[in-house]
């Protein structure tokens, strides 16, 4: 095999993406709502993300410890696809929980649709 070869597709990685993708989605989820209540109260754009951070962050951090802590045992397998499952599911999961608690609400923020015109959320 040339170095310049594309490396091989294993089944491991090609169930680990959506497998994370899962998790990390379920873990999005009750920031949007969080958010949305925080706007419906007549709060500005920020203060609505911080405190939809504030208030589900901490459960978010946790769930995510439990995950990385059982995926994590797949790298201790002496198979390699085993041990490449978890990697990427290592990977995804640390990477889904950076983008909840700061991707996420700057993103609420920068495209908040009454943010521009000054406006509260509307109903």
């Amino acid at each position: 095999m040339c170095s310049s070869d594309p490396p091989e597709l294993q089944v491991s990685a090609v169930l680990a993406l959506p497998v994370g993708l899962g998790i990390a989605v379920d873990d999005t989820t009750p920031l949007g709502p969080r958010y949305r209540a925080g706007r419906l109260r007549g709060g500005p754009p920020e203060e609505a993300a911080v405190r939809a951070v504030t208030a589900v962050g901490r459960a978010l951090v946790i769930t995510t410890l439990v995950l990385v802590g059982g995926w994590g045992m797949l790298l201790l397998s002496e198979v390699p696809t085993t041990q490449l499952f978890g990697v990427i599911g290592l990977v995804g999961l640390t990477a889904a929980l950076v983008g909840d608690l700061i991707l996420l609400p700057a993103m609420l923020v920068a495209f908040d649709p009454d943010r521009r015109s000054g406006a509260t959320a509307r109903s």
